[in-house]
């Protein structure tokens, strides 16, 4: 990891610890940042809901370990039905990018779970599946220097982090 990201990481955690807010210059490279990041690659268990689905040749069991960012796009292609079926993992990598530059993108700063975590919300740019959203909402932890979440979302107050859950939760813009 080169020495500008971590940097950027660096920041994320200072701004989460001290619950400042950010200069135009640091939310500008924090955007930068998150608009190129990865997604998490950690092998996670796949929702329960999904055994029995075919996902690349292979049945989902309710042991079925997968990379996170695969994961997440089944849950929300299946379970949620915000994406459509034929998103691929690129495509949806590339949504969140997109919303994390989105001219109209707020921002927050906060503690999630013990991790320094900044926020992404902006207008659904999209296709148009079963259950959108009128949002689009990416979550990036510091400590992992990674995307950890994306999905959709009908405004902040219905992203638990953003409606109070979270501590030292600061809206950066």
């Amino acid at each position: 990891m080169s020495t500008g990201l971590l940097r950027v990481d660096a920041l994320i955690a200072e701004l989460v610890a001290s619950a400042r807010q950010a200069t135009d210059d640091e939310l500008a490279r924090i955007i930068a940042h998150v608009a190129v990041a990865d997604f998490s690659r950690r092998l996670v268990r796949v929702d329960k809901r999904l055994a029995g689905l075919v996902y690349q040749g292979t049945t989902i069991t309710v042991q079925t370990r997968l990379p996170s960012v695969e994961a997440h796009l089944l849950k929300r292609i299946y379970i949620e039905q915000q994406w459509l079926p034929s998103t691929t993992v690129d495509q949806y990598l590339a949504d969140a990018h997109t919303s994390a530059q989105h001219a109209d993108v707020e921002v927050w700063t906060y503690r999630w779970q013990g991790h320094a975590t900044a926020g992404f919300l902006s207008p659904w740019h999209g296709v148009t599946a079963p259950k959108s959203e009128r949002c689009i909402f990416v979550a990036y932890v510091a400590n992992y220097g990674r995307i950890v979440t994306c999905f959709q979302a009908s405004s902040a107050g219905a992203i638990p982090a953003l409606a109070g859950k979270a501590t030292n939760l600061v809206k950066q813009r």
